[in-house]
């Protein structure tokens, strides 16, 4: 399998939330069970979209290299980190009895960091050619 589809999938899934916590970061957070939001938090919100959004297009733009292993390295590392960080928070929090979207959130992320993990331990696989 080549690191395509896990990057491209990625950049859809980050970029959209990223757009979503950047121009309604409000009304993601009231999804996410924050019903009254602190001063402040909004401004997270959308830095959190910021941040997305650039992951978003780091990975769109490695969509044709040769990613896995050695190569690459810089990509699988930052989705890595990123990606097994914030599923361990967010299941810490939302074991405290959190909104069942905070879950999905969560095993959206165990699931991208289990697929950058597994890029980091395999060598990167040649695309077939197109004809």
């Amino acid at each position: 399998m080549t690191s395509r589809p896990i990057l491209l999938a990625t950049a859809f899934a980050f970029g959209l939330a990223g757009l979503a916590l950047l121009f309604a970061p409000d009304e993601m957070l009231r999804l996410l069970g924050v019903a009254e939001a602190p001063d402040g938090m909004s401004a997270f919100a959308q830095l959190l979209g910021a941040a997305w959004i650039g992951l978003a297009y780091g990975n769109w733009t490695a969509r044709g290299l040769a990613v896995g292993g050695i190569h690459g390295r810089a990509i699988v590392i930052g989705n890595l980190m990123h990606s097994t960080i914030g599923a361990l928070v967010l299941a810490r929090e939302a074991i405290g009895g959190a909104s069942v979207v905070l879950w999905l959130v969560a095993a959206g992320l165990a699931t991208t960091a289990v697929a950058f993990g597994w890029l980091m331990r395999n060598p990167p696989v040649a695309a077939l050619p197109r004809s």
